[in-house]
Formats: C-alpha cells, structure tokens, sequence
C-alpha cells in the first residue's frame, strides 16, 4: 500500500511562522518501504511525531530513504 502524510505546523516565537512536511511511503516487500518527502521550514520533531511544535531554522530538506524492519 502507499499513504501520503501531509502536516504543517506554527510557531509564532519559532524561525518561522509555519512550516510543512509531505511525505510518501510505498510498501515496497513486507518489510520494505521507500519514502520520498519534502519538508519546508524544519521542525523539531518528525513528520507524524506532535511531541514539540518548535519551527528551528528555514531550511528546507528533499529526502528520499529506504526502510527495512526486522
């Protein structure tokens, strides 16, 4: 299967107001997956992890990753 994430988040005392992050992951074998994403303005956290809201700085990251499970 293949899901897409798409979140954005604000900071008003952050780097930045806002920041967004798209992600999508392709189950490529049971326990293999490859995702691609982008994500504009950094935040402290992963995508899909709310533990903080800190915007960081204003980079912005292409990404791409494949990722077995054991």
């Amino acid at each position: 299967p293949m899901q897409l994430i798409v979140e954005g988040r604000i900071d008003s005392d952050g780097a930045a107001f806002y920041s967004a992050e798209v992600q999508l992951v392709y189950a490529v074998a049971e326990n293999t997956g490859l995702k691609v994403g982008v994500e504009m303005n950094d935040w402290e956290d992963d995508i899909n992890d709310w533990d903080e809201m800190n915007i960081l700085d204003t980079t912005t990251k292409i990404y791409a990753g494949v990722e077995v499970t054991f």
